[in-house]
């Protein structure tokens, strides 16, 4: 019965109405499965965690809701903003309820999610450079991952397979997806040190900041050479050529938003609040700096491409803290992945590894919507619900 519903609700992620704004079948299976759950006296809520997160979520709703009337948002961002926000805490619902019965069912719910995606971007896609883009390449490097899981009897990882993951890093470069040349390069770069190389966190943290000067130095030669097709090189040098370099370059739209932030730091600016005051502002900021810019007016949604900043603009204060509850938990759990005993010899320790390499990247950097409503939670819930050993050696059952 389990795996069916892993089955129909990972084929939903590919299907949406049109209900004031797009409303995926896998969200509405959220909402149906958190009634569900609701109702059975056995799926209240007994972790401290789990309380502290949903108490600080109402906070982040209620923020919203007051943000949206004294702005005087229109009904249907309004109906929209509250409605995401209201999916995010039931998916977080859902998913501890189902870790809580049994952790693997979560991991088997993930393994389905991430084939049947693989098998809809395989069978529908049009442009495999989007599909690879916007999760094709995360989701083969998670499942090599689980195969080293599934068939290494020792705590190490397969050096073969630790490779591989490096060569898609660089693959994605290729394709336009510097996000995954990022998490495969400072995954590898996580478990050579720690695993072969035995370091600690003060070492650690020397030696990445040590080895971003020639991973910079490498970026900056493939995107210099003739082995980019003209459109991503391009791009690329755009981004990259400003006086705060690709990071600014290629997320400018958080210098918008931080100045959104300051002009309305406790209530927000609404649901899809747009202001061309701040497109207009981005615009100047980016040519001071020597980013290539053009001013487009048609949509003046205020710019910020991250979860973060994005609800902290919208939301005001308690979207922001609520993120940052999300960050301070992940930060904590993944040291005790790397540097404690308790979590050291977890199963799953570098998938868990991995989830918090992409959940710490998509709060900051991705924006927040559509289907992110869901696997965003579906990941942390999997990273931070964690605690029990796992010593079973089949995943699917």
């Amino acid at each position: 019965m389990s795996n069916l519903f892993n089955i129909i609700f990972s084929i939903s992620f590919n299907y949406k109405l049109n209900l004031v704004g797009d409303f995926y079948y896998s969200q509405m299976i959220i909402i149906f499965t958190a009634i569900f759950f609701f109702l059975k006296k056995k799926f209240f809520i007994n972790s401290l965690f789990e309380k502290k997160l949903y108490f600080i979520g109402f906070l982040w709703l209620l923020n919203q809701l007051i943000s949206d009337l004294v702005n005087q948002t229109s009904f249907n961002d309004l109906m929209r903003g509250n409605a995401k926000i209201i999916i995010i805490l039931l998916s977080f619902y859902v998913f501890f309820r189902i870790t809580n019965v049994n952790y693997i069912k979560i991991i088997n719910l993930l393994i389905t999610y991430i084939i049947v995606s693989i098998l809809f971007d395989l069978i529908n896609t049009v442009n495999f450079f989007d599909s690879w883009k916007f999760g094709f390449g995360t989701f083969i490097t998670i499942l090599l991952i689980l195969v080293n899981t599934t068939f290494k009897k020792n705590i190490n990882f397969n050096k073969s397979i630790l490779f591989s993951i490096f060569l898609i890093g660089i693959y994605s470069i290729f394709l336009g997806t510097r996000y995954l040349f990022v998490f495969n390069t400072l995954f590898v770069i996580l478990i050579i040190f720690t695993q072969y190389f035995k370091f600690r966190l003060s070492k650690l943290l020397m030696f990445l900041i040590i080895f971003l000067m020639p991973i910079n130095y490498f970026y900056s030669q493939i995107i210099q050479s003739d082995l980019l097709q003209s459109r991503y090189s391009e791009k690329y040098t755009k981004q990259s050529s400003g006086l705060l370099g690709p990071l600014i370059g290629g997320r400018s739209e958080i210098i918008a938003s931080t100045k959104a932030i300051y002009d309305s730091p406790i209530l927000g600016h609404g649901s899809w609040s747009s202001n061309c005051e701040y497109t207009i502002f981005l615009h100047d900021k980016k040519i001071s700096l020597n980013y290539t810019s053009k001013l487009n007016l048609d949509n003046c949604l205020i710019p910020s491409h991250s979860v973060i900043f994005g609800t902290w603009v919208q939301s005001g204060i308690f979207g922001f803290i609520f993120w940052i509850f999300i960050l301070i938990n992940i930060f904590i759990t993944l040291n005790k992945i790397i540097f404690k005993d308790d979590l050291a010899h977890n199963k799953f320790k570098y998938l868990l590894i991995y989830l918090s390499i992409a959940c710490i990247w998509d709060i900051i950097f991705s924006p927040l919507g559509g289907t992110r409503t869901i696997v965003l939670p579906l990941y942390i819930i999997i990273l931070l619900n964690n605690s029990q050993k796992i010593k079973k050696n089949v995943l699917i059952k």
